[in-house]
């Protein structure tokens, strides 16, 4: 399974070669895991209500994953590890939680927000 970040989706939803180009050649459809707070990330982003339709639409492809109190925790522990260090942001650090926990591959082109956490499998794609 794959937990997909915020850069990655941003790329797609504005038909970014490389984005694209990964997602059809590595990534299947049922394997894309969204978190609630990576949407909410999204929605966030949009400007207006044409914006936020067509970011609807984009979503509705990816299954939602669930986040739990085990996924907080473990991103917990992450910032109170990591956060003096590496300034990890709360999101990241949740983000983080989540696929360590449910053993899935993160999803990013940030590799500097997340490449000192040895736990995590981290696939920067592009």
């Amino acid at each position: 399974m794959l937990l997909v970040d915020a850069d990655i989706l941003i790329d797609l939803s504005r038909n970014h070669l490389m984005a694209v180009d990964y997602f059809q050649r590595e990534v299947f459809a049922d394997d894309v895991r969204l978190s609630p707070l990576t949407e909410m990330e999204l929605v966030q982003g949009v400007r207006n209500k044409k914006e936020l339709k067509e970011m609807e639409r984009f979503l509705i492809q990816f299954h939602r994953a669930t986040i739990n109190a085990e996924h907080i925790a473990k991103g917990l522990e992450i910032q109170y590890q990591y956060f003096l260090s590496h300034g990890i942001g709360i999101l990241d650090c949740a983000l983080a939680g989540m696929a360590i926990v449910n053993r899935w591959k993160l999803v990013s082109r940030n590799a500097k927000h997340y490449n000192f956490i040895p736990e995590l499998e981290l696939v920067v794609p592009y």
